[in-house]
């Protein structure tokens, strides 16, 4: 596909966006069905909701996007983005979106758009992940070469703190620097 992320659906089809910005599936033998024709070209993000309905990021509009994949329609659930690159969804079926430009992380209703924030000040973000019991959401980011963990708090998140910092890592002190 030509997009740097996929979901698979309940038959087994990795979905995708193509690089022609068609969204599709591919499943193991190759045969491709169309899902959404003309969907992006610049599709960064993609999760299957726990109602079957899939979102997806596209970072040349700005909007987080969904897509009935009963009918094939599509509605922008929310725009205005700053270059969303990167989403996942939690178990009560909220996006997690991470806008790059911005350096913060959306927690977005894909029924009614309305958002909170879950995370700000974050160097380029780029990905969002869980831990498997959902109570950790791990924020990548892009050229800034560290992940953060941000840990549940009630309803809410906590303060982002560096989880996995490569040596050397822009912003990160080396261990020889005592300042």
């Amino acid at each position: 596909t030509g997009a740097e992320d996929c979901a698979f659906d309940d038959e087994g089809y990795l979905v995708s966006v193509d690089s022609l910005g068609n969204l599709v599936g591919i499943d193991r033998a190759g045969n491709q069905k169309l899902i959404l024709p003309d969907a992006s070209m610049y599709a960064a993000g993609t999760r299957f909701l726990p109602d079957g309905d899939l979102v997806f990021c596209d970072a040349a509009t700005g909007s987080l996007v969904r897509v009935d994949t009963a009918t094939g329609g599509s509605q922008v659930v929310l725009g205005g983005l700053e270059y969303p690159n990167g989403l996942d969804v939690d178990l009560d079926g909220a996006v997690y979106v991470a806008e790059q430009i911005t350096g913060r992380v959306r927690r977005i209703d894909p029924a009614t758009g309305e958002y909170t924030i879950a995370a700000r000040g974050r160097y380029n973000p780029n990905g969002v992940s869980f831990s498997p019991d959902y109570q950790r959401m791990y924020v990548g980011s892009f050229g800034g070469g560290v992940v953060w963990a941000v840990d549940r708090e009630g309803d809410g998140w906590g303060e982002p703190r560096i989880y996995a910092p490569p040596p050397e890592a822009p912003g990160v002190l080396p261990a020889w620097c005592d300042t």
